[in-house]
């Protein structure tokens, strides 16, 4: 950049860097994500309650999972602000460590939880 004033000429550079960013996806500078998951009681007997709590309304599904991998259960849900749901896990399931995993358009979260009966 060049500067004049009468006859004289300053001259400044300066490097910048752009790149490409979403501003939709959750970061540390919005407040796109999820503000809270609870899940409890935790060791469950096989019914337990998730809360889960949005920075903004939006649509996601919860699923839950074993530890290999395996889908036991998922629920989607339209957009909302926040969520308070009720679950009774299947009596054929083995005692074990489970894994809660919330998708949202912006963000993504889970908690291991023991089933033990």
């Amino acid at each position: 950049m060049d500067g004049y004033y009468g006859t004289c000429i300053s001259s400044i550079t300066k490097q910048i860097f752009v790149s490409e960013i979403d501003t939709n996806a959750a970061n540390p500078y919005n407040d796109n994500g999820i503000k809270s998951l609870t899940l409890y009681p935790n060791p469950t007997n096989g019914t337990f309650t998730v809360d889960l709590e949005f920075f903004a309304s939006q649509s996601c599904s919860i699923a839950i999972q074993d530890m290999p991998g395996n889908l036991i259960d998922q629920i989607d849900y339209p957009e909302s602000i926040s969520i308070s749901q009720n679950f009774s896990m299947d009596l054929s399931l083995n005692n074990g460590t489970y894994i809660l995993r919330v998708f949202s358009e912006f963000d993504s979260a889970y908690i291991t939880f023991i089933l033990n009966r």
